[in-house]
């Protein structure tokens, strides 16, 4: 497939909040993002295959990567019927029937546990179905022959890989800046070809709200962290570049040239010898913007109970949570403070997370019984403007909501993990 239109790649656990956020997207925005849903570990295969239904009813007719979710597994492990889709007998053969069954997924290697040999054979299996396939790096599970991996990868079609460098969870992106750079550093060169997409993906949504009262900006620096990435890219492989011709060449190397990087990705060079414009040339890696889609990864057995209603709505660079558990605010209270605050509220972007969080600060009962009612509602409204601002970052969204299919709304409640 062609990466030209793999703008943003949302990350996106199996949950009914998510698939539902991701079904009322307006077809254009579905079309500027490529998510990565992550199935359990273990699974009763029927649940599998609904779900796979599910997703591309959601997801109509796109391709979407599919991995397995690492960070969760069902609390009970001895229920019976279940197939582990990360055993390594007879080559992965649960999770390889699994992408069978759809033409639109673009698999992940599974990695663990995995002999170089397996991996190989398992690209080669990837390879015979024509598919797309994508070496994702998470930050809590690092592949513990990853140079090998690299090495492996390097022998095979460019065109058909996607590299995922997944930092999870943490409090602040920037405190993951020194652990990207380096992976990617480590990356592009020697072994990957320039032309491979490289895919930067963490989250900073919050775990805990109970200091939160009243409305509540929680900022978020993915984009910040991923601009400043782009341009330390920039300039250290110029930098590479530079030195590695200039020991074969017969320019001075050291006070002619200053690089510098312009804080957009973008490297300006100040030279007194016309010479090294023509050293420094080089393909840029392609970088592409991810994260959890304002959510984070799951904890096993991970259950939130008895939390007070709260309305979450995104903006570019900042979630703001509108609860208060003294004044006993419920969905609608809460709804109503935060379209109230004209400083946070857009209300123009014309899409179902959006109207969602609408209906429930209406005065009229009936609106509000067909707004945000529950907590997994509030989850799928504010996932939906998340991705939808994400998928326009820093350009003009159309505002008028354009739904691909009929939808039956009873079937996303159909599987549980």
């Amino acid at each position: 497939m062609s990466f030209d239109r793999m703008q943003y790649v949302p990350t996106l656990p199996l949950q009914s909040s998510g698939v539902m956020a991701v079904r009322h997207l307006p077809k254009v925005t579905k079309g500027r993002m490529t998510p990565c849903f992550l199935f359990p570990q273990r699974a009763k295969p029927v649940h599998l295959s609904r779900s796979l239904e599910i997703i591309e009813r959601a997801y109509h007719q796109r391709r979407y990567f599919l991995d397995i979710d690492r960070h969760y597994s069902p609390v009970n492990k001895a229920q019976s019927g279940f197939v582990n889709l990360n055993v390594s007998d007879n080559g992965l053969s649960s999770w390889t029937s699994l992408i069978e069954q759809s033409e639109w997924i673009m698999p992940c290697l599974q990695t663990e546990a995995q002999s170089i040999q397996d991996i190989e054979n398992q690209i080669k299996v990837y390879e015979t179905m024509g598919r797309t396939y994508c070496f994702r790096i998470l930050r809590d599970f690092p592949p513990l022959n990853m140079v090998a991996i690299l090495n492996l990868l390097s022998k095979f079609d460019p065109s058909k890989l996607v590299i995922f460098l997944e930092g999870g969870w943490t409090e602040d992106s920037f405190q993951l800046e020194s652990w990207f750079r380096d992976l990617l550093i480590s990356i592009i060169s020697p072994n990957i070809d320039p032309d491979v997409p490289i895919v930067i993906s963490c989250t900073s949504w919050p775990k805990a709200f109970s200091s939160m009262q009243g409305i509540t900006r929680v900022p978020f620096s993915n984009r910040s962290l991923f601009q400043n990435l782009k341009a330390d890219l920039s300039l250290s492989l110029v930098k590479k570049s530079y030195e590695a011709q200039v020991a074969n060449s017969d320019v001075s190397y050291g006070s002619q040239t200053e690089l510098k990087s312009d804080g957009m990705g973008r490297v300006a060079h100040s030279s007194k010898n016309a010479q090294v414009q023509e050293l420094v040339q080089l393909g840029q890696p392609r970088l592409i913007y991810g994260d959890w889609g304002s959510t984070r990864p799951r904890g096993t057995g991970q259950i939130a109970q008895n939390q007070p209603p709260r309305i979450d709505y995104p903006t570019a660079d900042a979630w703001y949570v509108a609860r208060n558990k003294n004044e006993n605010w419920g969905f609608h209270e809460a709804a109503a403070k935060m379209v109230g605050n004209a400083g946070v509220w857009c209300g123009n972007l014309g899409i179902w997370g959006e109207d969602m969080i609408l209906r429930s600060a209406s005065r009229y009962p009936f609106h509000q019984k067909l707004g945000v009612t529950t907590a997994p509602k509030n989850v799928a409204a504010r996932i939906n403007i998340h991705l939808h601002r994400q998928a326009f970052y820093d350009e003009a969204a159309p505002g008028a909501l354009d739904l691909d299919e009929d939808w039956e709304e009873q079937l996303i409640n159909q599987f549980n993990f």
